[in-house]
């Protein structure tokens, strides 16, 4: 959140660490502080004028959340994943009407580790207040516990926070910056969403009180140890229920890409194991709040054009019904690794360029259902979600796991390049800036993690597998991809870089 005066010539962000997936409103009481200080502070906030709707301090899932929270509250103190307990109280949806109370919101979408009791209290143990523009070098300390730390907007941070964009922390690399560094990074780009290929407890540490929400990936050798119900236990016990609440853990990759290749015993394995880390969480009290599912690349897909003919391979049917019955009783989504990278890799004077990288062009009408694409990863998501509708299933989300290009590449790989790479990725979260749906679902916001935070420079493979990254191991961009422009899209065409104008209609 983002709330400016000219009166004081400055703005202020606040971030509460979150403990709901759900962006909650909050509404602070004005009788229970007392000095100056606190009086100017929250008069600031009042003088913003943002209204929104109240949060009801009686839900049963945030009273539930307070349990699980106070259980674990001393323990996350002692190891330092939260500070000391500091409480604050709320107006609930019985009191905020109140005339001595602020009717103000601080936003829609604070992020916040607060959780209401039986009797509309919200206890926060975590709030961090930052004044963006200040001397770096000073630090106040403000309302009984609230920190006010000054800090400096980056030039190519995000205005506001894209609720459907995330992107993959991968660390295949001996010079990548350490975990806290990383946190600073992403939270100076106000991206607040990350997934990581392990568990690593240096990360989860890290991330700890921030409002990064994570998803953790269980690797594919451990798919058949896990089958086992204590063993699933075991594991979450140890890799989970440590860090979570104070780390927001919102999701569990259980395996990567596991439908690639020819490995049927890995395929067997992976619903059994699902279903056991999802009964873990569930023993845990942990199932409400951290999600089972798998990333599956478009291997999975015996036809993917037009996009109404999507359809998965006839050997996984079996399978894939397992695995969809299981999605749909957790309601979890269904995760795609797409790049439309490959598909232009493969054929490059058979795919147009722009038709790939969201530029400009006449794009194809699906024959079937006369929806019209104008870009190759609306299409990949749209064949799945035919696909899964055809086995039945056609609530299911599905979002994108994996998707970007390299900046880099051999000779043989078309089209890797800096200025490809920045305008997909640039076209790209525009798009997100805008929540964007498919044509099959325009209404429906399309989840999208981009492939990859760094270039890892560890990572097996064709040149390309190492230039994915937004980012150098440094720190510093690999490319511009406009990241202080992104919130207020344009839709002239103009803004797009185009290499190819031909707009042809393309198979993707």
């Amino acid at each position: 959140m983002i709330l400016s005066n000219s009166q004081y010539d400055t703005d202020v962000q606040v971030w509460i660490s979150i403990l709901s997936r759900t962006p909650s409103t909050i509404f602070f009481t004005h009788r229970r502080y007392s000095g100056r200080s606190h009086q100017r502070f929250f008069r600031r906030i009042e003088d913003k004028k943002v209204k929104a709707p109240a949060l009801s301090g009686t839900s049963t899932t945030l009273i539930e959340r307070v349990k699980l929270l106070i259980q674990n509250q001393d323990e996350m103190i002692k190891v330092g994943r939260l500070f000391s307990a500091f409480k604050m109280l709320l107006a609930s949806s019985r009191t905020c009407q109140h005339k001595r109370h602020f009717d103000k919101a601080l936003s829609s979408n604070v992020q916040w580790l607060g959780v209401s009791s039986d009797k509309g209290t919200v206890h926060i143990f975590s709030l961090k207040v930052r004044v963006v523009g200040d001397d770096l070098s000073t630090e106040v300390t403000g309302i009984g516990g609230l920190s006010i730390i000054p800090s400096r907007a980056p030039r190519h941070s995000f205005k506001r926070e894209v609720e459907s964009l995330g992107i993959n922390y991968g660390q295949v690399g001996n010079n990548l910056p350490p975990p806290d560094k990383v946190l600073d990074l992403l939270q100076s780009l106000n991206l607040t969403k990350a997934r990581i290929y392990d568990t690593n407890p240096q990360i989860l540490m890290s991330f700890a009180n921030s409002n990064i929400e994570i998803i953790v990936t269980v690797e594919n050798e451990m798919l058949s140890t896990l089958m086992d119900p204590q063993a699933a236990l075991q594991w979450v016990s140890v890799h989970i229920k440590p860090y979570f609440p104070g780390t927001r853990i919102t999701g569990i990759a259980v395996g990567n890409e596991v439908f690639t290749g020819d490995d049927t015993a890995l395929m067997a394995y992976l619903v059994p194991a699902m279903v056991s880390i999802h009964a873990a969480l569930v023993r845990l009290g942990f199932d409400q709040y951290i999600q089972v599912s798998t990333p599956k690349s478009l291997s999975v897909l015996s036809e993917s054009y037009p996009p109404s003919a999507g359809c998965f391979r006839q050997d996984l049917n079996g399978i894939m019904l397992e695995f969809l019955q299981f999605l749909a009783t957790t309601k979890a989504p269904f995760w795609i690794n797409a790049y439309p990278y490959f598909a232009y890799k493969n054929d490059p004077n058979g795919v147009s360029i722009d038709y790939v990288l969201f530029n400009p062009n006449s794009g194809m009408i699906d024959p079937y259902t006369n929806l019209h694409y104008d870009n190759m990863l609306y299409a990949q998501v749209d064949a799945v979600i035919f696909a899964i509708e055809k086995m039945g299933f056609g609530g299911l989300e599905v979002g994108v796991s994996e998707t970007g290009w390299p900046s880099k590449g051999d000779p043989d790989e078309s089209g890797a390049t800096v200025e490809n790479a920045a305008i997909y990725n640039r076209n790209l979260l525009k798009r997100q800036v805008k929540n964007d749906g498919t044509p099959l679902r325009p209404k429906m916001r399309l989840e999208i993690y981009v492939f990859a935070l760094f270039n890892e420079d560890m990572k097996p493979g064709q040149t390309s597998e190492r230039n994915y990254g937004l980012f150098q191991p440094d720190g510093t961009m690999a490319y511009n991809v406009g990241l202080d422009t992104l919130s207020t899209t344009s839709s002239n065409p103009s803004a797009s870089i185009s290499q190819d104008s031909s707009g042809t209609q393309v198979k993707p």
